[in-house]
């Protein structure tokens, strides 16, 4: 199909190299016009001269225009999408479409129902990259892709590729036990629930420091259990926990304090007060100077 731009009711006439009519229209109201030759064009470089005549007979000078047919569609390889992969979950609404194609084809990625997502063309390496132009809603969603030559012709479209969308944030996990105010060893475990398949991670800030106490898998049921990885010093503490889902979003925390209790020695022995220890070094003395028995 041909197209141009003339002053509207003039007759366009095209002309091949020899001076063969290719084909004839008449410029519209808008000043456009189009016009499909009457013989299919043969393969390769062509220049057509192109003139348009008034009511009156008058014949412009002749346009030249210079097209390239290519018909050879089983010259395009249909393309790949490497990224994002089949089956991820991502919060990212406007992910990155990568992949590899015949260099210099340009590649279009949509939706299975058609739905334009975003295009590229491809680079002398075959390498191809494009980003969608507007956010994608929520949910499951199928893509494809398929490469032109810029001559028209489409490769096959490339395999589905089906990721899930999810920008929402789970609910803040709830800390069952331990218990707000209560006092633990010092490798306390933790427990509570969550959004089924989250992770749970329980972690401490001291300073502008975060230190992660230990992180669970909620189970079916929303149910996690986690029991510190490094030993707590002694003394009041106050844990987070945050969930986070399989898409990556982080729900805000929950937190618990308590106290973690001195360990006492392996001997049973305890510290002695400032000023018994003399004191008991002096009955000692005594009692050896007379013979007594020191209880």
């Amino acid at each position: 199909r041909l197209a141009g731009t003339g002053e509207p009711g003039n007759d366009i006439t095209v002309y091949d190299e020899d001076g063969n009519v290719v084909c004839t229209s008449t410029v519209d109201p808008d000043g456009f016009w189009t016009c499909v030759p009457d013989e299919p064009l043969d393969e390769g470089e062509q220049t057509f001269e192109v003139t348009q005549t008034d009511p009156a007979g008058n014949e412009s000078d002749p346009a030249d225009v210079t097209i390239t047919v290519n018909t050879a569609v089983e010259a395009i390889t249909a393309p790949v999408i490497l990224s994002p992969e089949d089956g991820d979950v991502t919060n990212d609404n406007t992910p990155t479409f990568s992949g590899v194609a015949d260099a210099g084809t340009t590649v279009t990625v949509s939706l299975e129902d058609g739905t334009f997502v975003c295009e590229a063309t491809v680079n002398p390496d075959g390498t191809w990259e494009c980003v969608p132009g507007a956010p994608l809603p929520d949910g499951e969603h199928t893509f494809v892709a398929v490469s032109d030559d810029g001559a028209g012709n489409e490769s096959d479209p490339s395999a589905p590729v089906t990721i899930t969308i999810d920008t929402v944030a789970p609910e803040p996990p709830v800390i069952i036990t331990p218990e707000d105010g209560a006092t633990t060893g010092p490798l306390p475990t933790f427990s509570g629930t969550a959004e089924p398949g989250s992770t749970v991670r329980v972690e401490e800030v001291v300073g502008t420091v975060v230190y992660v106490i230990c992180e669970a898998v909620t189970d079916a049921d929303g149910n996690w259990t986690c029991t510190a990885t490094t030993p707590l010093s002694a003394g009041e503490h106050t844990a987070k926990a945050i969930a986070v889902d399989e898409a990556g979003n982080e729900s805000d925390p929950d937190q618990v304090t308590f106290t973690v209790a001195p360990v006492q020695a392996e001997d049973d022995t305890y510290d002695v007060p400032e000023g018994i220890g003399s004191t008991l070094d002096a009955l000692a003395n005594d009692s050896s100077a007379s013979g007594g028995i020191l209880t």
